[in-house]
């Protein structure tokens, strides 16, 4: 993240919507994408002592013959313009004609000194009838960080943390009725390539009918460096081991924004194929069947007994193979009580584990069950930290459709 916030906070240069297009011999067509940044990129909005605004500067580029004509918009509040001077309604709107090549179009921005980020949406249409191109951008408070336990109160799914120079902890989020909220986070390991856990919410709002997007990328939060390049294709021995997601695609159908941060290569492991496809995919559609009007916590990892296994990505990175594969879950009992985890007594929440070998040919079935404190001695990890002990030895799989 801090390369990414480095190049938003480049006064007058933060180019960050590149545009990338075919040449048309008859006309004129534009094509604007997030050019491997998250779909909707963060910055940070803090301005220098003495300066009113910083700018971003968008980048379109046309190609074919001629120009073409574009409307700009700007949504979400009084904090960012077009217009220097303007930062009234008249100065979130504008026209222009953007000829061959590369054009620019300049985002004016106020320092956020509030404890909240703040987002705004913006919207390019262009003349030749395609569909708007449409970007959310998230300025971040003053104080703000990546770190997802630096927050003003500890979300009920993050397991406890834990210190290692090897671990990169980090966020992501997304607008959804019209709020920025949380969609995952991650521990990712910079020596295995690849997340020992992904810890996330889950409820009826993330879930809809959206396909999957498919759009493969780095974390634009993890240095590229240290992930598998999964964006270039899938293990070089793909037909043996799938880039399995840690959060589903499924558990995130409602949002486009968020379905696509799931395809990123921070929340894949090289998973078995046939178990990826099969037993590992109906575990994923049955945990989805325990979503309820409260909220289910769900943390999913990988485990490694060994390190004696190993594949590469299309890079020729080495990637090691996880042995086991996990999930824990939480959620009150009645599902509708409408309390926070914290607010709520033993009696009243519920959990499961399943423990799963990273081998083809298994059965969905109760022998996958374990108490969430028997996977935390199998892991090293504490998850849950906030309930009671008693809740988390829990291991009752009929209370579970099983």
């Amino acid at each position: 993240m801090k390369q990414l916030l480095r190049l938003w906070t480049l006064l007058a240069v933060g180019a960050l919507l590149a545009t990338c297009g075919n040449s048309d011999d008859d006309a004129a067509s534009a094509y604007v994408t997030a050019c491997g940044l998250d779909q909707s990129p963060v910055f940070s909005g803090t301005i220098a002592s003495g300066e009113e605004t910083a700018s971003l500067r968008v980048v379109i580029e046309v190609a074919g013959k001629g120009s073409l004509g574009y409307t700009a918009a700007l949504s979400g509040g009084d904090w960012i313009s077009f217009s220097v001077r303007d930062f009234s309604d008249a100065g979130r709107q504008r026209s222009g004609s953007a000829a061959v090549g590369e054009n620019l179009l300049f985002l004016y921005y106020k320092a956020n000194n509030s404890a909240q980020s703040r987002s705004a949406t913006l919207s390019i249409t262009f003349d030749d009838g395609s569909a708007p191109r449409t970007f959310e951008l998230t300025q971040l408070a003053a104080n703000a960080s990546d770190d997802p336990y630096i927050t003003e109160k500890q979300w009920p799914e993050l397991p406890e943390k834990t210190d290692n120079d090897n671990y990169i902890y980090a966020a992501h989020y997304g607008r959804m009725n019209l709020k920025t909220v949380r969609n995952y986070s991650l521990c990712f390991d910079k020596r295995l390539r690849l997340a020992h856990w992904v810890a996330y919410p889950l409820h009826t709002s993330y879930i809809g009918s959206l396909d999957r997007s498919e759009a493969w990328a780095a974390d634009p939060k993890i240095p590229q460096q240290y992930q598998a390049a999964l964006w270039l294709g899938s293990y070089q021995n793909g037909t043996i081991y799938n880039r399995g997601h840690q959060i589903p695609s499924k558990d995130r159908s409602s949002v486009e924004e968020m379905n696509r941060q799931t395809f990123y290569a921070s929340n894949m492991t090289p998973q078995r194929a046939r178990l990826n496809q099969q037993m590992w995919s109906a575990l994923e559609t049955k945990v989805r069947g325990y979503v309820c009007a409260d909220t289910l916590y769900v943390v999913s990892g990988c485990h490694f007994a060994d390190y004696d296994n190993e594949t590469k990505d299309k890079a020729g990175n080495i990637c090691p193979i996880p042995t086991s594969y996990f999930k824990v879950l939480l959620r009150t009992r009645s599902g509708q009580t409408g309390n926070r985890i914290a607010d709520c007594t033993a009696s009243e929440l519920r959990s499961i584990g399943f423990w799963v070998a990273n081998e083809n040919g298994q059965t969905l079935d109760s022998n996958l069950c374990k108490s969430v404190e028997e996977i935390e001695r199998l892991t090293g990890f504490t998850f849950f930290p906030e309930v009671d002990a008693s809740v988390k030895r829990q291991c009752a799989p009929e209370e579970w459709g099983f």
